[in-house]
C-alpha cells in the first residue's frame, strides 16, 4: 500500500518526463530531410570541342611475323612492347634443355648409322671372302 507522504515523491518522478520534454530545443522537432541545405549554383558555358565517336578497327601499318627457329620456354624477354628493335637484337631468351635434348638424340642417331654403316661395311667384306671362295653364290 502507498503511503501518503510516498505520494508527492510518485508525483515528482511521474511529472519528471514531461518537464523534460518540454525544456528540449524546438529545432529538433524538424525533420533534416524536409530543411535542404543551400546549393551554389553557377552557369557553365559549352566547350567549343564537340565530342565524337566512331566505330572500327585500328591495326598496325607493319606487322612482323616473329618465331623462333628452336622450340622452348621462353625464360627471359628482352625487349618491351612496342621498342624499336634493330636487326640481330635478341629478342628473348630460350630455355636450352629442349635444345641439348634435341642434339643429343641427333648425335645418338648419327651414332648409330654410323654402326649400321661399320656393321654393312664387314657383312660385305665377310660375302666377298665367301664368294671369292666359293662358298656362297654370287
Amino acid at each position: 500500500m502507498l503511503k501518503r507522504r510516498d505520494i508527492p515523491f510518485l508525483a515528482v518522478i511521474g511529472l519528471l518526463p514531461l518537464a523534460l520534454a518540454a525544456c528540449s530545443d524546438a529545432t529538433s522537432s524538424i525533420d533534416p530531410r524536409t530543411n535542404a541545405p543551400l546549393v551554389r549554383v553557377a552557369a557553365v558555358a559549352p566547350s567549343a570541342q564537340v565530342e565524337r565517336s566512331f566505330t572500327g578497327v585500328i591495326a598496325a601499318r607493319v606487322q612482323s611475323d616473329l618465331g623462333f627457329r628452336v622450340p622452348g620456354k621462353i625464360l627471359e624477354r628482352l625487349v618491351d612492347t612496342g621498342q624499336t628493335v634493330e636487326r640481330g637484337q635478341p629478342l628473348m631468351r630460350i630455355d636450352s634443355t629442349d635444345l641439348r635434348l634435341a642434339m643429343r638424340a641427333h648425335e645418338e642417331a648419327v651414332a648409330a648409322a654410323r654402326a649400321r654403316l661399320r656393321q654393312t661395311a664387314e657383312d660385305e667384306a665377310r660375302y666377298r671372302a665367301l664368294v671369292s671362295r666359293g662358298a656362297v653364290s654370287a
